[in-house]
């Protein structure tokens, strides 16, 4: 029985590249080692991928990152129940910051300081501080007039400030020393810088106590 002319040109063709791949073996092999090595990479890009946005997100639920963020010049601390009782609202958490400024011995660059104080009573429930070095602000002792105080790892590690390096802090109008007691990271500050752009230079997060920055600015109660 006769054959169509179509499947005996597709099988001529079929033998023919049979034949030149046998010719061209090893370009061949080399093109499927090229798109092997490929498909590995990106299963392996899309793997990081998994795994980094997999550590992010346990990093900040395990330091309970707050949804929302909201800044008053000045409010009774009677507002946070006010503001828990609201419909939708699983938690508040309320505490006293200030920008100022940083000056270093044998620095002349501006530095900006961001103050963050820290309730030593009740622990943060959400945005908490993980101690990465030294001590925490528990255990710190005041030192004369100087202010205890947790630095940002990023500007420490900029600034070569450790455990036990002094920095001095312009707070409502008056020079006042902080004392380095620890390095701490917390999921509100990654990095920190200004308008979005992150400074380790210029830029440090420090904790300091609640009590002694609202004193400062006389923010009691």
């Amino acid at each position: 029985q006769a054959q169509p002319v179509g499947v005996v040109l597709v099988r001529s063709l079929d033998r023919k590249l049979l034949r030149d791949l046998r010719l061209m073996w090893s370009q061949a092999l080399t093109i499927a080692l090229v798109v092997a090595s490929g498909i590995g990479g990106f299963i392996t890009t899309l793997s990081a991928v998994d795994s980094l946005e997999l550590a992010r997100d346990r990093f900040y639920a395990q330091g309970r990152f707050a949804d929302v963020f909201a800044s008053v010049k000045r409010a009774p601390n009677a507002l946070a129940e006010t503001l828990r009782a609201t419909p939708g609202v699983a938690d508040v958490q309320t505490t006293i910051e200030q920008m100022v400024r940083i000056d270093i011995d044998g620095v002349a660059d501006p530095i900006i300081g961001q103050l963050i104080g820290v309730d030593l009573r009740v622990p943060p429930a959400m945005n908490r501080v993980t101690l990465q070095s030294g001590r925490a602000l528990d255990d710190a002792r005041l030192s004369g007039s100087a202010i205890p105080a947790l630095v940002s790892p990023g500007f420490a590690e900029k600034r070569g400030l450790k455990p036990g390096a002094r920095v001095g802090a312009l707070i409502n109008g008056k020079r006042r020393a902080l004392e380095i007691v620890g390095v701490a990271l917390s999921p509100e500050y990654i990095f920190a810088g200004l308008m979005g752009m992150p400074d380790l230079r210029g830029v440090g997060v420090f904790w300091v106590p609640r009590d002694a920055l609202a004193a400062a600015y006389d923010m009691e109660g």
